[in-house]
């Protein structure tokens, strides 16, 4: 404590890029720290991270032992542009208003009904939120100055209306049900949903007046019951017809027999430019179909230019699929082939980036591929 205070005492007044104090034992003398967050507060600190991780505590099971941490003892942080706190109950002060905070993260923290409103209404320039394994009450509601909101594996929350005029990105990776209310929200452009479970979250009516607006959607699709039919198309995509950018991530424990049917998937969005399909198999290898199935007749995807296909192996149902891609999109300029992927929902080891094909493989596929495209401008890649 005497090194806390020599600290802020030094640098008092003075411009500090960052200060990050990570420490287990705030609860043995919180009159003390309590002291020290204020005097901190005095240091023109522009990023500050507070971390009060105990061995053992997992804020999202027992909030009893936590610190109740104030953002009152930040009032006179009149620099501070990027608030991380970590382990602890997150108390708002209605009186205190941070005018320079830009950016303010949440990990493991506790959020009581009508905290988070009362925390944008006093960031009256907050840009972006990022909370993640968290407890939030049923309801939220966002609104305030806010861009980009990121929502990861938090518990508790069952329904969220955003009612923000300015954000622009949308990312949330659910545990249980939840459901989207897009109330006003008239600059979303980006929106990223990704279910513990295949019925996690559940988009509502007012999802329909985002048809023209939203450009990017990523959702992630959890497959571990599939047999030998396709994997059931998103019905949140039939949401979203206008639709430029598409990334679909199949997640799952086991093979995938058949991937999601083509001429459904990209039916969906008829003005789809730019599609990304990741196939992410956490514990075995892919194995060929051994079953056909019916499938409708093909559509012209006219206006699709650009298909990445990751976590590629070959199998029947993955040829099937990147030959139907390229004999249906008459304007595609190139297609990239890769076994290695990026899983988006997963900060896990199983995340893999730099696979590639040995040289008889990639030979094989190129061969299997060449000459089929329907557009002359068409380059596949395998890589």
């Amino acid at each position: 404590m005497n090194a806390l205070f020599q600290f802020s005492r030094l640098y008092s007044d003075l411009r500090v890029a960052e200060v990050k104090l990570v420490c287990c034992f705030v609860r043995e003398f919180p009159s003390a720290f309590t002291h020290w967050f204020r005097s901190i507060s005095r240091v023109g600190v522009e990023r500050l991270f507070l971390s009060f991780e105990c061995p053992g505590l997992v804020p999202i099971c027992d909030s009893s032992k936590l610190l109740k941490f104030s953002l009152e003892n930040l009032s006179q942080a009149s620099s501070l542009e990027h608030l991380f706190l970590s382990h602890c109950v997150v108390l708002p002060s209605p009186q205190v208003h941070f005018n320079s905070l830009t950016t303010l993260a949440l990990r493991a923290v506790v959020l009581k009904c009508r905290h988070l409103e009362c925390i944008l209404s006093s960031c009256s320039n907050l840009e972006k939120l990022t909370i993640e394994h968290s407890k939030l009450p049923y309801k939220l509601r966002l609104a305030g100055t806010i861009k980009e909101v990121a929502f990861w594996w938090c518990d508790g929350w069952k329904e969220i209306d955003l009612h923000a005029p300015y954000l622009h990105t949308l990312e949330c990776m659910v545990w249980k049900k939840v459901r989207f209310f897009f109330s006003f929200v008239p600059m979303l452009e980006n929106v990223t949903v990704c279910p513990r479970w295949s019925t996690s979250y559940l988009f509502g009516h007012h999802a329909r007046v985002l048809d023209y607006q939203v450009k990017s959607l990523t959702l992630g699709v959890f497959a571990d019951e599939v047999n030998y039919s396709p994997v059931e198309i998103p019905t949140e995509m039939e949401m979203f017809r206008s639709l430029r950018t598409l990334s679909l991530t199949l997640i799952s424990n086991y093979e995938i027999l058949q991937l999601v049917e083509p001429s459904e998937l990209l039916g969906a969005c008829p003005l789809l430019q730019n599609f990304n399909l990741m196939v992410v198999i956490n514990k075995s290898r892919r194995i060929n179909d051994v079953r056909g199935s019916t499938r409708p007749p093909p559509r012209c995807h006219d206006k699709l230019k650009q298909v990445r296909f990751g976590g590629f192996y070959g199998t029947e149902s993955e040829m099937r699929f990147a030959l139907y891609v390229l004999a249906t999109a008459p304007a595609l300029e190139r297609m990239f082939i890769s076994p290695g992927y990026k899983n988006y929902f997963s900060s896990a080891p199983q995340t893999e980036f730099n696979l590639s094909f040995d040289e008889a493989k990639r030979n094989s596929i190129q061969q299997k591929l060449h000459g089929r495209a329907a557009s002359r401008k068409a380059v596949v890649i395998v890589q």
